[in-house]
């Protein structure tokens, strides 16, 4: 195998290529060429596609008649292969071309490499294709060195890994322990051969959704949309029959047009929807906004057309739950990626920003980068998701829960603390999760159950996402960083003396804490103003590109953003032109002409930043502003 370094995502992605092995499509009715047709996913890879041996491929007048797809894996920067994550390429690429250079300049390079314009986005952004049979990951390599060009990104296609956990057999089980202050009571063990150990619950490990609906005085509203995520849904289960409570239901698989369980491993999707949203009163499970609408989404595989299909349609969502990811910790999202999940985030909810939520993983290691703690490696590294690490019924920390710098927040699932407990007593094993679950499947039919062992940050993930639709219940009109600011202001810390919050008030293994619903509820009900969610020292909030031509237009219109915050603030941006720039005045918008402004880049460089530390709360305005220069000048 043959070792590629690839600028990628904003970083370097370090794969190896198999000479020797190429992807076909294995089923009948797959496409011969471009637009993969999803099936399911399988343990080794994608189910509807073969790994193959290149020499085995059948052969029309010397060249290959049977289309294929070249394969790739990760590996680390010496090229050693010690990821077993494939990648196939699918023979799409995302160039982004600088804007100095016109479109004809443009054209010649997309004629030289044969490449098939399948999406204009921009006049310099594109999505095109490789000619079939075609190594998209060498012209990409070849187009990089242009001097027209500023990005060229090929897409990958990967499976993805559910954040599921398998909880050991022995583990105890407490019916919605979570959904109170987690101290044990025997009324909540109402079903099956349960231990019973109060030893295992702690007062105040519980999320207080309970006392948050008694402070509503209902369960969440149904104006509220939550989309889940997943593999599978149920949704003939008794918890979604509410009459319509099933919004906008999407598969994107082809070969499977409903989202409904096929096989019996298609049964993630059901009981992380149900940990959010479930509304059973008749078997007493309820989710944490069991009014909410449910949209449930079939995902497939990971790709850039996949991801940016699957968040184009969530986007209409007010909440999306994703308890799923790639699962390596070298892996690193594309450009196309980064920009879908920041398009919903801060466009969906008609330009209120849907709320994201990820499950941190279940791998109990550092999902941060170890030499740039915040780069954006896969999706719970985003700068604009809620990620979400697990605690246990306990109190604290579950073991196999992820950490890092982006950690958001905590919130109960089952598992225990190897730090606390080192000798696997019975007081430290954690209780799981009570939701709903997926009993039989067969081709004619689909039995259903309550099950009381869900587990892992794929608990943890829905159970925030309907908090925040709580939230929303009561303030609907918020943004989504605005429900981020909440989130962060009325959490409870958790942790032993050793897990040390810093002077931000974060903490790699918890985030800003366990999620607190009824103080959170209070906070939306109470406060008038809501500020506006402030990333942690070291992040850097992004604002969006302009996007133009070649110039920025005259006369200018002062781009004005306000934002609040309580603590250090740093903001930059890449303009599509050097002759603008970045100008920052506190309480009132900055007079650039007449020099009225607190701080400002205007350097010979499409990439403007501004920083201010020490800074006390208010309004603070944000104008970006560039002029065309005059014919012959």
């Amino acid at each position: 195998m043959s070792k590629i370094s690839l600028p990628y995502g904003g970083q370097t992605l370090h794969i190896q290529k198999n000479d020797t092995q190429v992807v076909i499509a294995s089923d009948p009715q797959a496409p011969s060429s471009r637009g993969i047709t999803p099936k399911n996913i399988a343990p080794s890879f994608l189910k509807g596609f073969n790994i193959v041996n290149r020499d085995n491929i059948p052969k029309s007048r010397g060249e290959a008649s049977t289309p294929f797809f070249h394969l790739f894996n990760l590996s680390n920067e010496k090229g050693a292969n010690q990821e077993s994550l494939p990648m196939m390429a699918t023979g799409d690429i995302y160039i982004i071309f600088h804007y100095s250079f016109k479109w004809k300049d443009c054209q010649k390079i997309l004629q030289e490499y044969k490449l098939d314009i399948q999406d204009i986005r921009t006049p310099h952004k594109l999505v095109v294709s490789v000619p079939q049979g075609e190594d998209a990951v060498t012209i990409a390599l070849q187009l990089i060195d242009k001097q027209e060009v500023q990005l060229a990104e090929p897409d990958f296609l990967t499976p993805i890994q559910k954040a599921s956990f398998p909880l050991p057999s022995h583990a105890v089980n407490n019916p919605q322990w979570h959904l109170g202050d987690g101290q044990f009571q025997e009324s909540f063990l109402n079903a099956g051969n349960q231990t019973r150990n109060p030893d295992m619950f702690q007062a105040g490990s519980g999320v207080f959704i309970r006392q948050a609906w008694e402070a509503m005085g209902n369960l969440g509203s149904s104006a509220i949309t939550i989309a889940v995520l997943d593999d599978a849904f149920a949704i003939g289960h008794p918890a979604f029959a509410n009459q319509n409570k099933i919004v906008d239901p999407k598969s994107f698989n082809d070969y499977q047009q409903h989202v409904l369980p096929v096989s019996a491993d298609d049964k993630h999707g059901t009981s992380c929807a149900g940990v959010a949203l479930a509304n059973d009163m008749a078997a007493g499970i309820l989710g944490a906004c069991p009014n909410a609408k449910f949209m449930p989404i079939k995902t497939w595989g990971i790709s850039d057309r996949l991801i940016e299909a699957y968040f184009e349609h969530a986007m209409q969502a007010d909440v999306i739950s994703c308890s799923w990811a790639v699962g390596k910790a070298s892996y690193i999202l594309s450009t196309r990626m980064k920009e879908a999940i920041h398009k919903a985030a801060t466009q969906g909810r008609n330009g209120k920003g849907s709320i994201i939520c990820f499950a941190a993983g279940n791998g109990g290691y550092s999902i941060s980068h170890p030499d740039n703690p915040y780069a954006v490696m896969d999706f719970p590294t985003h700068p604009d998701v809620i990620t979400v690490a697990a605690s246990n019924s306990r109190g604290d920390r579950s073991d196999y829960s992820c950490f890092g710098n982006q950690i958001f927040i905590t919130a109960p699932s089952n598992g225990r603390d190897n730090r606390q407990y080192p000798d696997d007593i019975e007081a430290g094993k954690g209780a799981g999760i009570s939701t709903v679950g997926v009993a039989e499947i067969s081709q004619y039919s689909r039995s259903y159950k309550i099950i009381h062992n869900f587990s892992g940050t794929s608990s943890a993930c829905p159970l925030v996402a309907g908090i925040c639709a709580l939230i929303l219940s009561v303030r609907p009109n918020l943004t989504a960083n605005q429900v981020k600011h909440i989130l962060k202001s009325t959490t409870d810390r958790i942790g032993t003396s050793a897990d040390n919050y810093d002077i931000n008030g974060h903490n790699r293994y918890f985030g800003y804490g366990k999620i607190n619903a009824l103080k959170a509820v209070k906070m939306a009900q109470e406060h008038a103003h809501i500020p506006s969610y402030i990333p942690i020292d070291g992040e850097t909030p992004t604002l969006d590109s302009v996007d133009t031509t070649n110039t920025i237009s005259a006369p200018p219109t002062p781009n004005t953003t306000t934002i609040y915050f309580d603590s250090t603030l740093k903001v930059t941006v890449e303009l599509p032109n050097p002759e603008a720039g970045l100008y920052l005045k506190a309480n009132a918008v900055p007079n650039i002409e007449a020099g009225d402004f607190d701080i400002s880049d205007t350097n010979n460089s499409i990439n403007k930043s501004v920083s201010l530390r020490q800074i006390a709360e208010g309004d603070y305005y944000f104008v970006i502003k560039g002029i065309k220069k005059p014919e012959n000048t």
